[in-house]
Parts: structure tokens; sequence; C-alpha cells
């Protein structure tokens, strides 16, 4: 049987359904039987939706001028 250690280091491929059957039965297990592994899927499966519906990053030729209109009404002390 997996170990909760297992789970967190398959919860991506767990989620993308990129697991062999076997593997997904055995966590599915798992996570039937652990409370605590079944809050960290629901959280991961929470982030990965949100990171999703992010808008992209901006393309990195534009971080001079981002970073210049951050700055430019900052006051120093």
């Amino acid at each position: 049987m997996l170990k909760c250690r297992d789970i967190a280091e398959l919860a991506t491929r767990l989620i993308d359904h990129a697991l062999p059957p076997r593997q997904r039965a055995a966590a599915r297990l798992h996570l039937f039987l652990c409370g605590p592994c079944r809050r960290y899927m629901d959280q991961m499966r929470k982030t990965v939706r949100f990171l999703a519906s992010a808008p992209p990053p901006p393309p990195p030729e534009h971080e001079d001028q981002i970073v210049a209109l951050l700055t430019s009404g900052r006051r120093d002390n």
C-alpha cells in the first residue's frame, strides 16, 4: 500500500491522470482511507485550477518597463 509521502510525490500525475492503472488504483485506495491525503489532494486540485485560470505572465522583454512603472511612484525615504 502507498504511504502519504508517495501520494505527495504522485499528486500531480494523479491529477493529470498520468498514472498507470495499478498505481492509480493504489493511490485511490490510500485516498479513500486517509483523510489528510484527501485534504492535500483537494488543495492541490484547487491550486492547479487557480493557476490554470491565472493570466499568462508578461513577456520577458517587457520586464524593464514593468519595473519602471512599479517604481516610478515610489518615494525613497
